[in-house]
């Protein structure tokens, strides 16, 4: 029965190596599919990072592009409001032009006002310049004639006080006297004489001459104590002062010789 047996469990064996064989070579192929799927997916890995990286890329340029779209939309809408924006500046402009010919012009307003006023500061000044020598030579005059009618007082009490004998003194002046007292009478200084009791103070003959006349109403007419005749006042009175100062200077010169 073991003899019987043999054979079966043989061919048992016998299908079980093939079996196994088979078994093997299935492993061996699952292997290497396995393999090659296992390469397949590192491939299929690494074109997956390919393609992530190509859309962050391209996300990254998505970005860009929006954003450059949106700067050519405000460049356009820019372009679209330029007319508008012209006109604004073209209006802009035209006001700074009013402004600053208005300034340009108060400018020259106020430049020309400088001028007129400096003209006017310059003639004014000018006219009181004129005005203070019109002054002070007014003010000289005025003392100047102060002093001639202080003169003419002084020659008018002179010849009224002068007695009616002074034509006799006359006589004892020399021509050399008379000449040397013409000389002094004409020098625009004060007389003084010291020895002559009867001195005139500050006389100017042809000063007091002048003033005289001046001062004389000359259509009145007096009456000389010499002659009794009637006569100009001016020459009356220049006759007596004349003669009282030819006197009264030719006996002062005599007594200077003496």
């Amino acid at each position: 029965m073991l003899t019987a047996a043999l054979p079966v469990k043989l061919q048992a064996l016998a299908t079980a190596k093939a079996h196994l064989a088979s078994a093997q070579a299935s492993l061996t192929s699952a292997q290497q599919d396995l393999r090659q799927k296992e390469s397949d997916l590192t491939q299929a890995n690494l074109v997956l990072a390919a393609a992530q990286k190509q859309v962050t890329k391209d996300q990254s340029d998505l970005t860009v592009g929006q954003t450059t779209l949106a700067a050519k939309k405000l460049t356009l809408k820019t372009l679209q409001q330029a007319p508008a924006t012209l006109a604004q500046a073209q209006a802009a402009v035209k006001q700074a032009q009013v402004a600053y010919d208005a300034a340009v012009a108060a400018a020259t307003l106020a430049q020309n006002q400088a001028t007129h006023d400096a003209a006017t500061l310059a003639e004014l000044q000018a006219t009181a310049n004129t005005a203070k020598e019109t002054l002070s030579r007014a003010q000289a005059n005025l003392a100047k004639l102060e002093r001639q009618q202080s003169y003419n007082d002084a020659l008018t009490s002179t010849a009224t006080k002068t007695p009616s004998t002074t034509p006799s003194v006359t006589r004892t002046a020399t021509p050399s006297a008379t000449a040397e007292t013409t000389k002094q009478a004409d020098e625009p200084e004060a007389l003084d004489n010291q020895e002559n009791k009867a001195s005139v103070k500050s006389v100017t003959m042809p000063k007091a001459q002048r003033h005289l006349a001046n001062s004389q109403d000359k259509s009145a007419k007096l009456v000389l104590p010499q002659t009794n005749a009637v006569s100009n006042p001016v020459l009356s009175v220049w006759g007596l002062v004349l003669g009282a100062l030819v006197g009264m200077f030719g006996l002062a010169r005599r007594k200077q010789r003496d």
